[in-house]
C-alpha cells in the first residue's frame, strides 16, 4: 500500500494556500470599508460646515460663499468615489464567497486524505495483530501439543 503522507503533506499546502487566499481578500474588504466609512465621515463633515450653529445657541452661522460653492462638487466626487468603493466591495464580497468555497474544498479534500491514511493505518495495525496473534496461538499449540505427548 502506497503511503498518503507525501499526498495529505500537499493537501494541507493548497488549504494553507486557501487561507492565504482568503485572508488577503479579507484584508482589501476591510481597507475598502474603511475608506467607505471615510468618504461618509468627509461628507459628513462638510455638511456639517453648511449647517453650523453658533457655540451654544440655537441661531445658524451662515456659511462663507466659497464653502456653498465648494460643496456641491465635492459631495459629487465623493459620491462617485463611495460607489466605485461600492462596486469593489461588491465584486471583493463574490471573490471572498469563491474563495471561502475553493478553502472547503481544500480542507474536505486534506480531510479524506486523512480519513484514508487512519483507516489504512489501522488495518495494517489490525493485520499485524491478527498475526501476531496467529503466530502466538500456533506456538502455543504446538506447545500443548508437546506436553501432551502428541506431536501432529
Amino acid at each position: 500500500m502506497a503511503d498518503l503522507e507525501p499526498v495529505i503533506r500537499i493537501a494541507r499546502s493548497r488549504v494553507d494556500e486557501q487561507r492565504r487566499v482568503l485572508a488577503a481578500l479579507l484584508r482589501q474588504a476591510d481597507a475598502l470599508a474603511a475608506q467607505r466609512r471615510r468618504i461618509e465621515a468627509d461628507i459628513a463633515a462638510e455638511a456639517a460646515l453648511l449647517i453650523a450653529e453658533e457655540p451654544g445657541t440655537d441661531v445658524d452661522i451662515r456659511p462663507e460663499p466659497g464653502v456653498v460653492a465648494h460643496f456641491g462638487p465635492f459631495v459629487a466626487r465623493a459620491e462617485a468615489e463611495r460607489l466605485r468603493v461600492r462596486a469593489d466591495l461588491d465584486t471583493l464580497e463574490s471573490e471572498i464567497a469563491t474563495a471561502r468555497e475553493a478553502l472547503a474544498d481544500a480542507y474536505r479534500a486534506r480531510r479524506v486524505l486523512e480519513l484514508a491514511a487512519d483507516t489504512r493505518r489501522r488495518k495494517v495495525a489490525a493485520e499485524a495483530a491478527r498475526r501476531e496473534q496467529d503466530a502466538l496461538d500456533e506456538s502455543g499449540i504446538a506447545r500443548h501439543r508437546r506436553r501432551s505427548g502428541r506431536h501432529g
